[in-house]
């Protein structure tokens, strides 16, 4: 590289390593990104997002997840999106998506922003689609488009293709049971469409797969700065995973585990705005146990890691301090469809269904 340091970069430096690592003109990139994690780069994300477009040539296409999701979305709170509303994917993603030449998907939770040949192509009805990464989205056209996949400084756990593959598989962990109407708002008009939602509530296990990829040899890495770098072909990744998903529909969960985050982000978020309702789709793994009863939630037989930093606990006791729960017991292996409310002074957390999976 050209440059002084591995930790300062030009977006010459940058396009050099694309190219080392496989990039191609014409190609059509899915990029996941952390300008941090580069190291210093002279110009920022307009830097990047030039050294991207220089590798693909003017017969390409990058693409960007412009994502604006969030664990709130769900019936009682259907999500509203605007082509300027802000996606919370990164430095690299909200540059590109302003840039002149850039055309946004209208998605209401998974839009994408892209610039080259097949902007409009790859953007078009992504709103009309019935799943946000399915069938007919830019995900999986990109994969039809012989794509590829770019992790620059950001593991597999970001990688959005995955969620393509479930929804192809129709795993039932994945989105909430219920529909909803979602606005998209046009200038001065209001488009209502229907769809499904991402779920919250179960754990991935998508960064354990990098090592499969790689042994499969979908999967080839480098270094650019001090960043990390992944490169995997889109159609073969979505072949190879979705026959694991026929095997084994949780071939892509953490199965001893369950989504502590999530759980608790709902039950603040609740506390704290007394008229919000959520929805999760809980995982509750083989052989666990999940009781809330008064202010404790207590989980039992699972595999709860972070911590401690070479050790996982096999159980756990939350104390919420103030916050009170009406008394609800969880056994795996199930899914839990629930509704979390503030009724009173308490949190209800309402099971709509359960899933046996």
């Amino acid at each position: 590289m050209s440059s002084k340091s591995n930790y300062e970069l030009t977006w010459k430096d940058i396009h050099e390593g694309l190219k080392n690592l496989g990039i191609r003109r014409g190609d059509t990139i899915l990029v996941r990104s952390s300008l941090s994690s580069l190291g210093y780069v002279r110009g920022g994300a307009k830097a990047v997002i030039k050294a991207l477009l220089k590798a693909v040539g003017e017969g390409g296409n990058i693409m960007v997840p412009t994502l604006t999701g969030t664990i709130k979305d769900c019936p009682e709170n259907p999500p509203i999106f605007t082509i300027d509303k802000p996606c919370w994917t990164g430095a690299i993603p909200e540059t590109l998506r302003k840039l002149s030449g850039s055309i946004r998907s209208l998605h209401p939770t998974h839009s994408v922003a892209v610039i080259g040949a097949d902007a409009e192509y790859l953007t078009k009805e992504h709103e009309r689609c019935e799943t946000p990464c399915g069938v007919n989205s830019p995900y999986l056209k990109l994969a039809k488009k012989k794509g590829k996949i770019l992790f620059l400084g950001v593991s597999l756990a970001s990688n959005t293709m995955f969620h393509t593959v479930e929804e192809l598989a129709r795993v039932r962990y994945h989105l909430q049971p219920e529909p909803v109407i979602a606005q998209i708002v046009k200038g001065d008009s209001v488009v209502k469409v229907k769809t499904r939602l991402h779920a919250y509530g179960t754990p991935r296990a998508f960064r354990e797969m990098e090592t499969i990829l790689e042994r499969e040899g979908i999967l080839s890495r480098t270094k650019i700065g001090r960043a990390s770098v992944i490169l995997i072909d889109a159609e073969e990744m979505i072949d190879y995973t979705l026959k694991l998903l026929k095997k084994d529909e949780l071939a892509l969960v953490k199965k001893r585990e369950i989504d502590i985050w999530s759980l608790l982000e709902a039950i603040r978020l609740v506390n704290e705005n007394p008229i919000l309702t959520l929805r999760l789709l809980l995982y509750v793994p083989q052989k666990a146990h999940i009781e809330f009863s008064g202010s404790h939630i207590k989980i039992s037989n699972v595999k709860i890691q972070g911590l401690f930093k070479h050790a996982a606990l096999e159980s756990l006791s939350l104390s919420l301090g103030n916050i009170k729960f009406r008394e609800v017991v969880m056994n795996g292996q199930n899914l839990y469809w629930t509704r979390i409310r503030k009724c009173k002074n308490n949190i209800t957390v309402d099971i709509l269904d359960v899933i046996s999976i």
